[in-house]
């Protein structure tokens, strides 16, 4: 997978900014270098330039090569595409939403290490008098520059290691099977049939009991692969982000618990742990809860637990550890009304991991 920055204008970014849940379909430009030679799982972050930072608004996974513009307008019929030589069409199965807040500052933009048409890694200058040209251009960069951004985005995935797998989302904890924190910015799963549609903005009761079956299938095969290519993206999971994307429709982009709505601090957690989970049950909405990253570092220890009302059970926390983390004790519940059974049967099964039951 090669990685590449691309340039919006302010104009376009704070467009983006005032739309609602802004997804990330394509980026067009010139049939140049190093814009002509992206290819299918390459992934672009879109980048703007303004008040000496670079902002970085989130990532394309390229569905292939560059195409011209009837061929994009086929593939995105729904949009109203801007006038260029060529287009990069985004993997629809693998949308990020667009984030326009997320910044790095001169130190952090001239440590990106740049690619040049040789093969050469460079650096940007980045400076006051340079620093709404450096990025003008599409650019090359190195995995692990592409690396910071991913965490600056709270993006996750990794790229294939020597074996030639994928290894997946990233664990916080050191076992990489233990529970997977989901720490997407969108992944929301828009296949060809549905991209023209309008999305819910949030799930009934009966949909999230009923999306297990449909969320269950965590490895595909992405289009456009032959031999080794194939076998590296196929194992990607892909739902991981669509588990996000689902939770953030449910809880109507809000922790359940706190109603924090900003969502560089929001984490899809899950109920029942990734490693304890079955297949069916690790893309399962039901089993997830949004949490602020507080409340989901608090969760995922055992150090709290929910009772079936939604209630916190606080028991393991002493006064003193609720004043200095800041809980506001008039918000330590899950409003009950949107817990469903299939929620509660989880909840049970956590309560009763960790000592509560």
């Amino acid at each position: 997978m090669n990685s590449y920055t691309f340039y919006w204008n302010n104009k376009t970014w704070e467009d983006r900014k005032r739309e609602t849940k802004a997804l990330i379909k394509y980026v067009g430009g010139k049939n140049q270098w190093p814009f002509s030679e992206v290819g299918a799982g390459d992934e672009i972050f879109v980048v703007t330039a303004k008040n000496n930072c670079l902002y970085v608004g989130g990532r394309l996974i390229a569905n292939g090569s560059p195409i011209k513009k009837t061929e994009a307008a086929r593939l995105l019929p729904s949009e109203q595409l801007i006038d260029k030589e060529r287009y990069v069409v985004a993997n629809l199965k693998l949308l990020d939403i667009f984030q326009g807040e997320v910044s790095l500052g001169a130190t952090e933009v001239q440590s990106l290490e740049i690619i040049d048409k040789d093969g050469k890694i460079g650096h940007k200058k980045f400076g006051p008098k340079s620093f709404q040209q450096d990025f003008r251009n599409p650019t090359k960069i190195t995995e692990s520059s592409a690396s910071k951004l991913r965490e600056k985005l709270s993006i996750s995935v990794e790229p294939a290691n020597s074996s030639g797998k994928v290894s997946g989302l990233a664990s916080k904890s050191e076992t990489p099977e233990e529970d997977i924190r989901i720490r997407e910015s969108g992944g929301v799963d828009m296949t060809n049939s549905t991209m023209d549609k309008e999305q819910p903005t949030v799930f009934s009761l009966d949909e999230i009991n009923g999306a297990a079956s449909d969320a269950a299938t965590i490895d595909v095969a992405l289009e456009g692969f032959d031999g080794e290519d194939r076998d590296v993206l196929a194992k990607r999971r892909v739902n991981q982000g669509k588990f996000r994307a689902a939770l953030l429709r449910y809880w109507d982009s809000r922790c359940c618990v706190s109603g924090v709505d900003d969502p560089r601090l929001l984490v899809a957690s899950h109920i029942v742990s990734w490693s304890k989970a079955t297949k069916s049950e690790r893309g399962d909405p039901a089993n997830g809860l949004l949490l602020s990253v507080t409340w989901d570092a608090l969760f995922d220890r055992g150090l709290i637990s929910f009772r079936d009302d939604g209630t916190a059970i606080l028991d393991k926390l002493d006064g003193a550890l609720i004043t200095q983390l800041g809980i506001d004790m008039s918000k330590t519940a899950i409003p009950s009304e949107s817990l469903s059974p299939k929620h509660r049967e989880y909840l049970g099964r956590h309560r009763k991991l960790y000592g509560y039951e």
